[in-house]
């Protein structure tokens, strides 16, 4: 695990939220760190749909022709919900494309959404609006504070579970039960 003085990027890790209250915003969530230096870092949470109603509101806003079909879209965290991402494996690859891990790149253009509508799709994506954000030292400071466990992220994890049981695989693959972990860790 990594300490406040650690200069080990966590870029492409998933944190997985061990200490949140139901209700909490990131209560089981499952973030993937799009971004981690000493100044920041950022993530998309990847297990968190939005209402159906909002997710119409959102493709009929975008005005793509044709229709874009887009079966979920996630709330990607708390800050800027008018700015989309596109996280999607790399064989789909702009020059505005970043990659995050050799199996997960990101893309925040319009460019991908028109690509989409258009049948020229990656062979997986997850569409996000919104993301999480942290300050210098702050997201260091919630790990060594055990909110966080931070996970190796693979495409499988990322991609091919049902967004319900994200965080509880997630957990598994660090074997610990779900259904025992206690929500609000004590302080001794």
């Amino acid at each position: 695990m990594p300490n406040l003085t650690s200069c080990e990027s966590l870029q492409g890790k998933l944190l997985v939220a061990v200490q949140t209250e139901v209700g909490d915003f990131f209560h089981h969530s499952v973030v993937l760190l799009t971004a981690h230096t000493p100044e920041f870092a950022e993530g998309l949470v990847i297990n968190r749909p939005l209402p159906s109603s909002v997710q119409q509101d959102i493709l009929d806003k975008l005005n793509i022709t044709p229709k874009l079909n887009v079966s979920t879209i996630f709330q990607g965290g708390p800050v800027d919900l008018t700015h989309g991402s596109i996280l999607h494996t790399p064989e789909y690859q702009t020059p505005d494309t970043a990659m995050i891990t050799d199996d997960i790149a990101l893309t925040q253009t319009h460019q991908i959404l028109f690509d989409i509508a258009n049948h020229r799709a990656p062979n997986q994506f997850l569409f996000c609006v919104g993301h999480a954000a942290w300050q210098a030292h702050q997201l260091e400071e919630e790990i060594m504070g055990n909110i966080w466990i931070p996970i190796p992220a693979t495409a499988g994890l990322v991609f091919d579970l049902d967004s319900e049981k994200k965080w509880q695989d997630a957990l598994t693959t660090l074997k610990i039960d779900a259904s025992r972990f206690s929500l609000i860790a004590g302080k001794a």
